[in-house]
């Protein structure tokens, strides 16, 4: 039930990617690189920081921080402009396993 109900709220963050896919595909680029950046620079910087076996658990929940907790607090003035980064953000987050998966590797 947990999976079914964060793919709706998954899918649903997503929904302003098409759009910018057809309509802005440079801004998608733009801010897909800068998310990316963001999620992953965090996790590199607080693994390279962090001494003992902590460093993995606190470097993955300092780059895949769950924006979309924040945003329901937003006025509506200021979501819309954002439902693009958040939307994009998602996909650094659930391949946080696969990139970042053999740099935690090495250390232990």
């Amino acid at each position: 039930a947990m999976t079914l109900a964060l793919a709706v709220v998954v899918i649903a963050l997503m929904g302003a990617v098409g759009p910018a896919l057809r309509g802005a595909p440079g801004l998608l680029a733009v801010t897909f690189a800068a998310v990316c950046a963001l999620c992953f620079g965090m996790q590199i910087v607080v693994f390279a920081l962090t001494p003992g076996r902590d460093a993995p658990g606190l470097a993955i929940a300092a780059g895949t921080r769950n924006l979309a907790l924040f945003f329901a607090a937003l006025p509506e003035e200021t979501r819309a402009p954002l439902m693009l980064w958040l939307g994009l953000y998602q996909i650094p987050t659930y391949l946080t396993p696969l990139v970042m998966g053999p740099i935690y590797a090495r250390r232990y």
